[in-house]
């Protein structure tokens, strides 16, 4: 008999495959891929995902017989049997469980953040800061400011340097007395680093965000960084957005699972895709992403809209991508997330969903127990988090004519948060790279429908008038069947 236990949350991967007479695992896939008798048959539905989300879902990979064990989950294998079995799930806060007041809630989110992070860095004498103008990595940098580590940290943000990112970042490195580098994010980053990022990644996350493999490496290893703080799941758990801000007066499931599933698509939706897929593909995967979101959703065990919203993202967007971040970046630096910290997790969640709307407990708490941080740019508004009442009004004014400034040429928000600029890179700095990845494809027509394929690419180069998702996830697709699934490529491309 064979146990394997994972993490509760499921943000370690590992990889198994159950074939006719053997059983294979591994921390990464390509270790199980490379066998003689795997026959690399691509996961459609895998296929479908990636297209809509720029990631695979569920326990899926997009080899139809690789798959990921499930969160919290014990695989037993005996003889030519194999069964899983969960151990444990999220849980949150329902009506009528004892609540506390609003200030004791703001007091134990700091003391038990804190205690995370005092935790996690104990014994480090030189740590890295991952420093943008949102919530989570301020906070970080405040908690590290409060347990006098100053000395210690080197503040890294990336980006443009017009971004909220970079200009809010350096302001709190400043304020916090951390020493502070930033590195602007070229347009051939996709060219330089793409076929890597995709090796590394085995295809589970779309190549937009290849510019990580070579930036971070060098900023941290040239002034031997080896451990790097992260904000991870920070958003998440203590300040969900778009998840939350779309079910504002929802009160209906049907309608949640709707909007639910409109937040996560990243490019094509389920009804688009028939104008770009193959026939034969499209008819097999029909509606696949929409029903996922809907099961998991209605598998939440919770009856509030809002946490069951929050389930959904806990159980795909964070496992299967966002934690790729941290994930495939330990190959070269170790991460720590303060946030994954287990008392931190199950006490956030257990705060009422109504306190947390609009990111009300989490301003609050950082205005009243990290105050060096909050009179500071933050990103997702370009004004302070406690502002002043000029930088309200004129944040009031901006939103409401933000269209009429545009037509007159003024820029908003939206530029000073492009930071990476795929758009742009895919356009010129890594255009010939993508369209040898589309003209050499060798399965580029059993997958796409090659006119309405070609039409799509020929606008977003010459017009700018389609998202840069939509040739960029299938740019990931491709590059990565190029990797893996032809024969001819069988070699590390590290």
């Amino acid at each position: 008999i064979l146990q394997i236990i994972n993490d509760r949350y499921g943000f370690k991967r590992l990889y198994y495959w159950h074939g006719r007479d053997k059983f294979v695992f591994a921390s990464e896939y390509k270790a199980i891929c490379w066998f003689p008798d795997f026959t690399k048959k691509i996961d459609e539905f895998a296929f479908a995902n990636l297209m809509s989300y720029g990631y695979v879902l569920e326990d899926r990979t997009l080899f139809e017989d690789i798959k990921l064990l499930p969160p919290a989950s014990i695989l037993t294998a005996q003889s030519n049997n194999l069964t899983i079995s969960k151990y444990w799930d999220y849980s949150f806060y329902e009506e009528g469980e004892l609540r506390l007041s609003e200030d004791e809630y703001i007091d134990a989110f700091a003391e038990k953040l804190t205690r995370a992070v005092e935790k996690r860095v104990k014994g480090i004498d030189r740590l890295a800061l991952t420093l943008s103008g949102g919530l989570d990595s301020r906070t970080m940098a405040a908690v590290l400011y409060r347990l006098n580590m100053s000395d210690c940290v080197k503040a890294f943000s990336f980006g443009s340097g017009h971004c909220y990112d970079v200009r809010f970042g350096e302001k709190i490195a400043k304020k916090l007395g951390f020493q502070f580098e930033s590195t602007e994010i070229q347009p051939d980053f996709i060219y330089k680093h793409a076929r890597e990022f995709q090796y590394l990644s085995e295809g589970m996350r779309s190549c937009d965000w290849a510019w990580q493999i070579d930036y971070q490496r060098s900023a941290f290893l040239k002034d031997n960084m080896h451990t790097v703080l992260s904000g991870f799941l920070g958003d998440a758990l203590c300040a969900p957005r778009g998840s939350w801000t779309c079910l504002i007066n929802v009160h209906d499931d049907e309608t949640a699972i709707r909007r639910t599933y409109n937040v996560h698509v990243d490019s094509f939706s389920d009804d688009e895709l028939k104008h770009y897929l193959n026939y034969n593909i499209f008819k097999n995967v029909k509606d696949y992403n929409f029903e996922i979101i809907k099961k998991t959703y209605l598998n939440a065990p919770t009856t509030n809209i809002f946490n069951k919203a929050r389930y959904v993202n806990l159980h795909q967007r964070q496992r299967r991508s966002t934690y790729g971040f941290v994930d495939y970046s330990e190959f070269y630096v170790n991460r720590i997330s303060p946030f994954i910290y287990n008392e931190f997790v199950d006490f956030i969640l257990h705060v009422p969903t109504n306190l947390k709307v609009n990111q009300s407990l989490y301003k609050k708490m950082l205005i009243k127990h990290f105050p060096e941080v909050v009179k500071i740019g933050y990103s997702e508004t370009g004004i302070p988090i406690k502002p002043s009442t000029w930088q309200e009004g004129m944040h009031w004014r901006k939103e409401r004519y933000k269209k009429l400034l545009l037509k007159i040429g003024i820029t908003t928000r939206s530029y000073h948060n492009d930071y990476i600029e795929t758009g742009k890179a895919l356009r010129t700095g890594s255009r010939q790279f993508m369209l040898d990845i589309f003209s050499k494809s060798h399965i580029l027509n059993e997958f796409f429908n090659p006119q309405e394929f070609n039409n799509l690419v020929s606008d977003f180069l010459q017009k700018g008038s389609v998202g840069y998702e939509r040739v960029c996830f299938p740019m990931t697709f491709l590059l990565w069947a190029d990797i893996f699934v032809n024969k001819n490529n069988v070699q590390d491309t590290r």
